[in-house]
């Protein structure tokens, strides 16, 4: 599937270095619906999870069951929600800052429509999938909603921190298991969701293809792994 696409420049702020990872962010179904020039067979009901990903090498290892799912990874005074999104033997991670309300307004959404729709993009093209989630409003529960209650402070700068550190160890794909009964893992992708709160630090959206770059604002929080 091929994305419109347009040159732009990684623009600098003041702050900390730039540093390049891998991010995810929300994409409203409009403006994705219009990035992808309406060329779905599902279109999307409620915000798009996106991150950039090698496509090519995906398309060779995905296929067979696929799976959705939610948890929770402490961090250094805060939480972070992990969303898991697995085809075969391919899991995409996502991590996300429990105290943005933007993030929890899209899982009440996609709980709601029983759907999220995932989009994995690379140079304009992308992978799209509709996977369905096990919910019903108003009968089903879910741990993670106990931190619901950390929306009152704003930890936006030092979950992405802590994050960069986080994904760069590696931890995350040496300790997570597969949600799929009888399949093994053979790749992981971790990345980071970046809240709409800093989307202005980030150098270029992820449909303009390679990795986007973050320069994040000066942060009195620091996360370290121990």
């Amino acid at each position: 599937m091929k994305a419109k696409t347009k040159n732009s420049k990684i623009p600098m702020f003041d702050g900390m270095p730039a540093r390049v990872g891998k991010f995810g962010v929300l994409i409203p179904d409009a403006e994705f619906c219009m990035l992808m020039q309406n060329r779905m067979s599902r279109s999307p009901r409620g915000p798009v999870l996106s991150a950039s990903s090698k496509l090519k090498r995906l398309r060779g290892l995905m296929g067979g069951k696929a799976s959705f799912g939610f948890g929770r990874v402490a961090g250094p005074g805060f939480s972070i929600l992990t969303i898991r999104h697995q085809v075969g033997p391919v899991q995409i991670y996502w991590l996300a800052d429990a105290s943005d309300p933007q993030i929890w307004t899209a899982i009440d959404t996609w709980r709601a429509n029983r759907q999220v729709p995932v989009a994995l993009l690379e140079n304009g093209e992308a992978i799209y999938a509709v996977p369905e989630i096990d919910w019903t409003p108003g009968v089903s529960t879910s741990g993670i909603d106990e931190f619901r209650s950390e929306c009152g402070r704003d930890m936006s700068v030092p979950f992405v921190e802590f994050c960069l550190v986080l994904t760069k160890s590696g931890i995350i794909e040496r300790q997570v298991t597969s949600d799929l009964e009888g399949i093994k893992l053979s790749h992981v992708e971790v990345n980071i969701l970046i809240p709409e709160r800093l989307t202005q630090y980030v150098g270029a959206p992820l449909s303009m293809g390679g990795p986007p770059v973050i320069v994040l604002p000066d942060s009195p929080v620091s996360g370290e792994l121990h």
